[in-house]
């Protein structure tokens, strides 16, 4: 990396190793910031980069890389155990990739989410450094969006600029703040060494062979749901899908199905077999 970025990044980064700060970067590529991008959200190198800083930040150990590093966030939070890190000591850097793919933005955030960006700003105790890759801020869920305080953008491949956001009272309306970006620094990075990138291609393939078999299930469903009718309902005597059981109302349970099944049973009844998935 280059010797500028050391002198400028590096030194938020040593002091939340030094003096006990916690600082999160996230890295994208699919926005143009300072440097002429060619606005690509995938193949530049945000993974790439991320390696590297993990890299630096936890004593020049691949094996430590690979170790903080995470692609989704239940293996991601784990690393903040705090009964772990007492035992272990606390981590200079962790990396979650991909953030999109397993915590995207959508209308509906889940609780799970929320809980884990809000734990998040507290793990100063357990972690300085908390990196991230995503094609896009806009791209990841809005709680896990407002903890980065860096967005690292890759405009071509090896080539990256650092903007700082900071945010400012908005004097009109005092509970709403004004989200700045700061530019610091530009610079450049190499490529993974050989064996190590061929390390990561194999990790990122097993890592998302654990999210694909919920995407096919959940893929086949809506396929099926699609082309549901109610008088598939008659011939085959019932459809089977797959609800979550929540507690809309203070004394009643009741059950999730899907908007395709739901407008073409609304106001009808229906008979529901109860099973465990």
């Amino acid at each position: 990396m280059s010797s500028h970025s050391e002198k400028e990044l590096a030194d938020y980064l040593k002091a939340a190793i030094d003096n006990d700060y916690l600082i999160n970067l996230l890295i994208t590529s699919h926005t143009q910031g300072k440097l002429k991008s060619q606005n690509m959200p995938f193949g530049l190198g945000k993974t790439t980069l991320e390696f590297w800083l993990n890299y630096y930040l936890n004593g020049k150990s691949w094996d430590k890389v690979f170790e903080t590093t995470k692609y989704n966030p239940y293996d991601f939070v784990r690393l903040f155990n705090p009964e772990l890190r007492l035992k272990e000591g606390r981590l200079a850097a962790v990396s979650y990739d991909d953030i999109q793919a397993t915590a995207p933005a959508e209308q509906g955030v889940p609780r799970a989410i929320r809980r884990l960006a809000n734990y998040l700003t507290t793990s100063r105790p357990e972690v300085a450094a908390i990196l991230g890759t995503a094609d896009n801020i806009n791209s990841i869920s809005s709680p896990l969006r407002k903890i980065f305080l860096f967005e690292i953008i890759v405009s071509e491949r090896g080539v990256y600029e650092v903007q700082k956001i900071t945010y400012h009272k908005n004097y009109k309306r005092p509970l709403h703040d004004l989200g700045r970006l700061e530019y610091l620094e530009e610079g450049t990075f190499p490529k993974l060494p050989s064996e190590v990138y061929e390390r990561y291609r194999l990790w990122r393939m097993k890592e998302k062979m654990k999210l694909y078999p919920a995407l096919e299930g959940e893929l086949c469903t809506y396929a099926k749901l699609r082309d549901w009718t109610p008088e598939d309902l008659e011939a085959d005597g019932m459809v089977s899908i797959t609800c979550q059981v929540v507690k809309p109302r203070k004394h009643d349970y009741g059950i999730i199905i899907p908007e395709e099944i739901g407008a073409k049973l609304y106001n009808q009844r229906v008979k529901v077999v109860i099973a465990r998935e």
